[in-house]
């Protein structure tokens, strides 16, 4: 009989983490996020063996999914997407503190904090122009006076040095996600010398982390 896993879904790598569960024998269930005892109900109910926490790095179900294993008794595992190879110029733990580091020291600022609402902390910046890049515009009153909103489309290389390059960036806010097509942005800023500031992930307690798939069926 094949080890029944549950994957609740979310991150960038989510299809990857199921997919290498899947050739390496497990029977995988999924869901999408939930309250602690519904989860709880369904690992009882499918007779689970091992949960996996694939949401979003940003997402607050980490709690709930963690107190559901514990309830359950069952294995835990996060899927926590390998960081960029970046270099910030500052780890920032809060949008707060990012928008305050770049207040004070950019002018136009690149803005890509997938998970994290970044606009109530830049309202207050009257100052210097920020280059949304998100799905929703925000709401009135709710962003910085001077802002432009850019579709969340990360383009290649190339692309995306001429959209620095076109905004005249100075500098770049993004949330640490590990996203891959991020990555472009990241080396496209080093190429440029163009700083940036990273919102850091929450801590995750004592859980196991992984950050690849396969690392998940290992540590599992």
């Amino acid at each position: 009989m094949r080890m029944r896993v549950l994957v609740i879904s979310g991150a960038a790598g989510f299809s990857g983490v199921v997919q290498a569960l899947n050739a390496a024998g497990w029977e995988v269930t999924t869901a999408l996020p939930a309250s602690p005892a519904e989860l709880a109900a369904l690992v009882v109910r499918k007779r689970i063996e091992a949960v996996v926490d694939a949401t979003h790095p940003f997402d607050p179900a980490h709690a709930d999914i963690a107190e559901a294993a514990h309830a359950t008794g069952v294995a835990l595992v996060v899927y926590s997407p390998r960081r960029w190879e970046i270099t910030p110029v500052v780890e920032a733990s809060s949008a707060a503190e990012a928008a305050a580091w770049a207040r004070l020291h950019w002018h136009h600022i690149l803005v890509d904090t997938e998970g994290v609402d970044a606009a109530p902390a830049l309202k207050a910046d009257s100052d210097n122009l920020y280059v949304l890049r998100q799905e929703q515009r925000p709401r009135r009153g709710e962003a910085p006076a001077r802002h432009r909103v850019l579709p969340p489309r990360v383009g290649d290389l190339a692309q995306e040095k001429k959209l620095m390059r076109d905004h005249q960036i100075d500098g770049i806010i993004l949330s640490d996600t590990g996203r891959p097509d991020l990555a472009a942005t990241v080396a496209a800023a080093a190429a440029l010398g163009i700083p940036v500031a990273l919102i850091t992930r929450p801590a995750l307690g004592a859980a196991v982390v992984a950050d690849t798939p396969q690392g998940v069926v290992t540590a599992i």
